[in-house]
């Protein structure tokens, strides 16, 4: 619960960022090397990077470091960017440095496995070339270092996607439609079903669900209220209600939406602490939440979210969920 402050502070930086447009977003895949030893594996990230001024902007991340040997680490990095154009003017060298909230699965110790989360720095550089005026192709390198914990190495190479300069125009509004909202209506009442995974070594899953109500306050604030029911897996056994703020991007004439939400989330926890025993009780736990809608009708939506639970009792879990939406 400590992290959501500081969650808060990367969701507000973001906001006040000059111009009302998402300038990109990025998806990378690549190799990490940790610092524990020569451990080799994978790495992916995607990303949303907005301009300050000319030659800087701020940028929000997710990154995955993969399976170094006893650590399963990701999480969310904000980072400040100067890039310029060198040589030729699609070629653009980056330079990008800032704060890493880490979710961390660890073995070792008396228990089977332990989820620890400390800050780090990510810093990085990037080579991008423009081979269209939306499509470039980017190749990057990643150092995160993490005191108390491995330091990494990374190289990816992924695309990115710059939108058009009018893609935040609002829609034009519809008789007896407000404007606070991004889809031209304030609430949303969805329902949602996909998967939930512990964030243990083994990664137990099963089915869950969710309904949630959604209400906007200005074109990019919304809150949310959940019902959740995270299902039943060996460790777990987990449902409850959560309430969110998000940080919101209408784009496309209002037709897509993308969300940052953070929040609390109270639940009746089943869970298990040895081969013979297990606890029940109240927790109280933070839920961040990245999302996106898409509005195939004047009132229906799509959604899809990914939530990450971040507890204190090593019961970390992810939801992968999709649903519908009714706006009105």
């Amino acid at each position: 619960m400590r992290a959501l402050p500081w969650i808060g502070l990367m969701m507000g930086a973001l906001s006040l960022a000059p111009g009302a447009q998402a300038q990109e977003v990025e998806a990378n895949m690549g190799a990490l090397r940790g610092s524990g030893g020569g451990e080799n594996t994978y790495t992916w990230s995607f990303g949303y990077r907005q301009p300050v001024f000319r030659d800087f902007s701020v940028g929000l991340a997710w990154l995955n470091e993969g399976h170094v040997p006893d650590h399963h680490r990701d999480g969310v990095a904000l980072q400040g960017w100067y890039e310029h154009a060198l040589l030729d003017p699609r070629l653009t060298i980056g330079l990008g440095a800032g704060p890493y909230r880490y979710y961390d699965t660890t073995s070792g110790g008396f228990r089977p496995y332990t989820d620890e989360h400390g800050w780090a720095m990510l810093y990085s550089v990037t080579a991008k070339w423009s081979a269209t005026r939306h499509l470039a192709y980017e190749l990057r390198f990643n150092r995160v270092q993490a005191p108390g914990s491995v330091d990494s190495t990374s190289l990816l190479f992924g695309v990115v996607y710059r939108f058009p300069k009018n893609v935040t125009a609002p829609a034009v509004e519809a008789a007896g439609a407000t404007r606070s909202g991004g889809f031209l209506h304030d609430d949303e009442l969805t329902v949602m079903a996909g998967e939930s995974v512990v964030n243990s070594l083994n990664s137990e899953s099963t089915f869950a669900k969710s309904v949630e109500y959604r209400h906007a306050f200005s074109r990019h604030i919304e809150g949310t209220v959940s019902w959740i029911d995270q299902g039943n897996t060996p460790l777990t056994s987990r449902n409850g209600v959560a309430a969110q703020v998000w940080l919101t991007e209408p784009l496309y004439q209002d037709r897509v939406v993308l969300g940052l939400g953070l929040g609390p989330y109270v639940a009746a926890d089943t869970y298990r602490i040895s081969r013979d025993s297990s606890r029940t009780g109240a927790k109280l736990s933070g839920l961040l939440t990245m999302s996106a809608a898409y509005r195939f009708t004047g009132h229906w939506v799509a959604r899809i979210s990914w939530n990450r639970t971040v507890t204190d009792y090593n019961r970390d879990t992810d939801m992968f969920m999709a649903g519908v939406g009714y706006r009105f």
